[in-house]
């Protein structure tokens, strides 16, 4: 499964060289916890977060006035391009310790991967799984229901083989037994002469 099939494609950007609180009162009028910084050119340079904001803002007291986004931000930005797949996205967040990274296909913003974005496609993934053990298994049983009437004419021939065995092992018994009668009768009659 490759990013762009899962990842957020509209991305919400902060110059870096707003203001904190420019950052802040953005990320709450779209309603997001992250913003990609770019540079004067467009270009990704950081992610800012509402950690970030929480931790060297909130945590430190706030900033001086002219402090700017670039201080806060961090960086260096990791990146991904869209047509890589989920698991090269959750190694990375794994190893470098992060839950965004920026997806950056030709040096243009192409969207962001979150974990939530990633786990929400392997769940998706486990049901449609899921689903299909259920179909396979509603498949299965069908075909053994449908076969029944095989099992039931192996069965019956199973059944008519041994009757057959038991009818032959009935006609040698009466076959030795008239066999043994006629070799008495034979004896006899030699006897007698």
């Amino acid at each position: 499964m490759r990013l762009v099939d899962v990842a957020t494609l509209e991305t919400v950007t902060i110059a870096a060289s707003a203001a904190p609180w420019e950052a802040a009162e953005l990320m709450h009028s779209s309603a997001v916890g992250a913003l990609v910084v770019v540079d004067d050119a467009g270009s990704a340079v950081g992610m800012l977060t509402d950690r970030d904001l929480a931790l060297r803002v909130v945590a430190v007291g706030g900033v001086r006035e002219d402090a700017r986004v670039a201080d806060l931000m961090s960086a260096p930005l990791q990146t991904l391009a869209s047509t890589e797949s989920v698991v090269v996205a959750v190694k990375l967040m794994r190893s470098q310790g992060v839950r965004r990274v920026p997806l950056v296909d030709d040096g243009r913003l192409a969207g962001v991967v979150t974990m939530d974005d990633l786990l929400t496609a392997l769940a998706r993934e486990l049901v449609n799984l899921g689903e299909e053990a259920l179909s396979a298994r509603k498949h299965a049983l069908r075909e053994a229901h449908e076969a029944g009437p095989l099992h039931e004419i192996q069965e019956l021939a199973s059944q008519t083989h041994a009757r057959l065995g038991r009818a032959k092992y009935m006609v040698q018994e009466a076959f030795m037994d008239e066999l043994d009668s006629v070799r008495d009768r034979l004896r006899r009659a030699l006897e007698s002469l």
